[in-house]
């Protein structure tokens, strides 16, 4: 028992045993990263998928490494050739690499062949965690015509409960518009078998209109605006041709892809693209929902955009922008959630900046609160280039802190995987500068279309030989580092004096009555919402209180179970947010 009460006042404290470090991976010739996460299972680590050009055309490179960064026991370095089963070499190139349940590693991409011969499709391949050898390869086509030659983005088991092995995986295709028109697709794989459980296909425009309607991220929702029916949230980018471009959501059923809703569009009246999506279980702005990151050119360069919608994605809570170098543009590319020891939901927005501080491109990452306020920006990066394309973080361990993956670019060196481990304030010990942003309130404004659906799929047996490995540096590590913490959104963020304590903490599973001293300004009535670390809502319940101290009991709900929840309290000039433990 003490050794768990010890480790419960280290995740609450944010003492942290991580490491930090920045790695570079490659061969000396083009390398390129598409994606990047932290696991846990097998031990916790990093996974990278990019590709390289060792032998001119595209072949995988897929990483992995342990916590510290580096290459070992349980660990791989590979890079790989794909065959169709005819012996026909295809271009590969990756999207999403994950770790599903059962604890193998799964990769999801595009293919197409050198000669034309074979069409252009989505691969997807389970790989031995501990080696990373192909265990099962399959590349998906549709029936006819044939798929775009580019998969968008993928989320998965990491975004729905965690003993799942199911995968979503969304992309494009021109299967319903021959030509230019592309629209977006939807498939639901087995991660255990490599299977398909469904695939869709969904048309929203009118027919012959060749616009491109391209989604790039796809989360599992833990909202149910349709009661009974789980759901997934779609983003991405509607190109009409006229430089005007929207960002959009969408939401189907998770069970068989049927659409849940109309699609939204969202418009500055420029240029608007829509990159990535995360849950927001942050009560600010008016409520929970999604939070979405990418860029505009609104004030005529670009800049990033962090955006959040409701749980429907229908209504805009808020919308801002974030400028880190006023000579250089801004890209958003990648965000994640975090409740932060004060019991704050916060954004991590990562992409790059132009013209940066370090020089060149640098990576950027925006500290973003729940009412799209960027607290504070870093950057990393060398008088090169740094492209970063993907956020990860270790969620209440010993690791705690961010990750963050991308590119880094030289003049004898056209590309290498270049991946960060930082504190949540941004320190990481070598090759970073801080600064305070400029952020701006951007409007927006959002349309619904209706909407239709088709689609079919088959598949082939691909084989992954693994031809050759890279060669991983690390030009800093460090165990510690003064200055570095994890406890808030910003170092110089001022704790706020709270009018409500919450007690007692930890709380006994045995009888879960947990008691709220509060002071209010006036007799109202105040929203009690209970959630868990995932972000799910186990309580929701109105409170008469009086005006100034009271005393209120709540009693949780039978089944409730051991760990880390949060409480938000909110009424007329009292909202607060506070983390307890019920062991």
């Amino acid at each position: 028992m003490k050794t768990k009460l010890l480790l419960i006042a280290m995740l609450l404290s944010g003492v942290s045993q991580a490491q930090y470090f920045h790695d570079e991976n490659g061969t000396g010739r083009f390398e390129q990263t598409y994606d990047g996460t932290n696991i846990l299972i097998g031990g916790q680590g990093h996974l990278v998928a990019a590709t390289t050009q060792v032998l001119g055309g595209e072949d995988l490179m897929l990483t992995r490494t342990d916590v510290n960064g580096q290459l070992g026991i349980g660990t791989f370095n590979n890079i790989y050739q794909m065959f169709d089963a005819a012996g026909n070499l295809l271009n590969a190139q990756p999207c999403k690499i994950l770790q599903i349940a059962n604890g193998t590693v799964f990769v999801v991409g595009s293919y197409y062949s050198f000669n034309g011969v074979v069409p252009p499709g989505i691969f997807t391949a389970i790989l031995n965690p501990a080696t990373g050898v192909a265990i099962n390869v399959r590349g998906w086509q549709t029936f006819a015509p044939a798929l775009s030659g580019t998969i968008s983005a993928t989320s998965a088991c990491r975004a729905l409960a965690p003993n799942s092995n199911i995968v979503h995986i969304t992309g494009f295709t021109d299967a319903t518009v021959p030509g230019n028109g592309v629209r977006p697709l939807v498939m639901t794989i087995n991660g255990a078998t490599n299977g398909l459980v469904w695939a869709r296909i969904y048309d929203f425009l009118p027919t012959g209109a060749v616009a491109k309607v391209i989604p790039y991220d796809i989360v599992a929702s833990p909202y149910q605006p349709n009661p009974g029916i789980a759901e997934l949230m779609i983003v991405g980018t509607y190109y009409d041709g006229s430089g005007a471009d929207e960002g959009f959501v969408y939401r189907v059923n998770t069970a068989n892809g049927n659409p849940s809703g109309g699609v939204t569009t969202y418009d500055s009246g420029r240029t608007d693209q829509f990159n990535a999506v995360t849950v927001a279980s942050g009560g600010g702005g008016g409520g929970n929902g999604f939070v979405i990151t990418g860029y505009t050119d609104v004030p005529g360069i670009w800049q990033t955009t962090t955006v959040k919608v409701d749980p429907t994605g229908t209504v805009l809570r808020w919308s801002t922008m974030h400028d880190y170098s006023i000579s250089g543009d801004n890209f958003g590319e990648d965000v994640i959630q975090r409740l932060n020891t004060f019991g704050q939901w916060n954004y991590y927005t990562a992409g790059f900046v132009a013209n940066g501080v370090q020089g060149a491109n640098d990576f950027v990452v925006y500290f973003v609160d729940d009412a799209g306020n960027a607290l504070r920006e870093f950057t990393y990066g060398t008088t090169d280039n740094e492209r970063a394309v993907e956020i990860s973080n270790f969620v209440n361990t010993a690791s705690d802190g961010i990750t963050v993956y991308g590119n880094i670019g030289t003049a004898n060196d056209p590309g290498n995987e270049y991946f960060v481990k930082a504190y949540y304030n941004g320190v990481s010990g070598c090759r970073e500068s801080f600064n305070q942003p400029n952020t701006q309130v951007y409007n927006i404004n959002s349309t619904i279309w209706p909407n239709t659906r088709a689609g079919t799929f088959s598949f082939s047996t691909f084989t992954l030989p693994i031809i050759t490995n890279p060669n991983l540096v690390q030009p800093c590590f460090n165990m510690q580092i003064a200055g570095g913490n994890n406890l808030r959104q910003a170092e110089n963020a001022e704790e706020q004096t709270s009018s409500v304590s919450v007690f007692p903490n930890p709380l006994s599973l045995i009888n879960p009555l947990l008691s709220l001293s509060l002071t209010s300004p006036a007799e109202q009535q105040i929203e009690i919402r209970i959630t868990d670390m995932l972000g799910r809502e186990i309580l929701n319940q109105q409170i008469l209180v009086t005006q100034g101290q009271s005393l209120q009991q709540i009693q949780l709900p039978k089944g409730v179970t051991a760990g880390v929840y949060s409480i938000h309290i909110t009424g007329e000039g009292l909202t607060e947010n506070h983390r307890f433990v019920i062991q």
